[in-house]
C-alpha cells in the first residue's frame, strides 16, 4: 500500500500517527473537531505545588499558557517534560514548593526574584487556528508540521479548545465510514481505508495525549 516502513513502525509502537498521503473530504471546521475542555496554566498564577499536582494528575504532552483565568488569551505552551525538568532542578531549594511560577519575565506582578522562572522553557508561538478553519486545512497542518495538538482560539486570541491528533484521526475515520456508505461502486478500497483508520483510532483512543 501507500504506507511506508516509517509509518508502519510508528503504528507498531502505538503512537498516534497521521499518514501523510491521507486526504480528507469533509465540510467540517476546527470548531467541530476540537475538545472544549482544555487544561491550561496561567502566566503568573501557578505555584510549584500546583504544577507538581498537574503533572501527577495528567499525562498530556504539554499545556497551553493563558494570560489569566478571566483572560484566556493564549501566550505560550510548555511541555510536561520541561515542567518536570525545571521542577527537578529546584527540588533542593528550601521553600520552593509554595513559590509562584513565572512563565514570562515581563510585567511580573511583584518582584521577579520571588518567582520560579520557567520562561526559558516556554514556546511563545504555539500553533493556533480559528474555529472556522476547514478540517482539511487543519489536517494539512498536522501532516506538514508534525504537530501533536493545535489550539483553537477566537479572533482576540482567547482559548476556545484544542484539537489533538486522536481528534483528527477520529474525524478521518468517521469521514472514511461516510465515504464508504456513499461510494458503493468501490467497496473494497473504502473498506480497507476504513479498517486502517479504525485500528489507528482505537489505538490512539487508549492514549491520553
Amino acid at each position: 500500500g501507500k504506507e511506508g516502513i516509517f509509518d508502519k513502525l510508528i503504528s507498531l509502537q502505538g503512537y498516534p500517527h497521521i499518514n501523510p498521503v491521507i486526504e480528507l473530504e469533509s465540510t467540517a471546521t476546527a470548531a467541530s473537531l476540537m475538545s472544549s475542555t482544555v487544561i491550561a496554566l496561567t502566566k503568573y498564577g501557578e505555584t510549584v505545588e500546583s504544577l507538581e499536582e498537574m503533572c501527577s494528575q495528567y499525562t498530556f504532552h504539554g499545556f497551553p499558557i493563558i494570560e489569566a483565568r478571566l483572560n484566556r488569551q493564549v501566550v505560550g505552551f510548555i511541555t510536561r517534560r520541561d515542567i518536570k525538568r525545571a521542577l527537578k532542578q529546584s527540588d533542593d531549594d528550601a521553600g520552593q514548593f509554595s513559590m509562584r511560577v513565572a512563565f514570562a519575565s515581563e510585567n511580573v506582578p511583584g518582584r521577579f526574584v520571588d518567582y520560579v522562572d520557567l520562561s526559558k522553557y516556554v514556546d511563545r508561538h504555539p500553533v493556533i487556528v480559528r474555529p472556522s478553519m476547514p478540517a482539511d486545512r487543519v489536517l494539512d497542518m498536522f501532516k506538514g508540521l508534525g504537530l501533536r495538538c493545535i489550539f483553537v482560539c477566537s479572533s482576540d486570541g482567547s482559548l476556545r479548545g484544542v484539537i489533538k491528533k486522536k481528534d483528527m484521526l477520529k474525524h478521518i475515520n468517521d469521514d472514511r465510514k461516510h465515504r464508504t456508505s456513499v461510494n458503493r461502486a468501490a467497496p473494497s478500497l473504502f473498506h480497507r481505508e476504513t479498517n486502517s483508520f479504525t485500528r489507528e483510532y482505537r489505538r490512539c483512543s487508549r492514549l491520553q495525549l
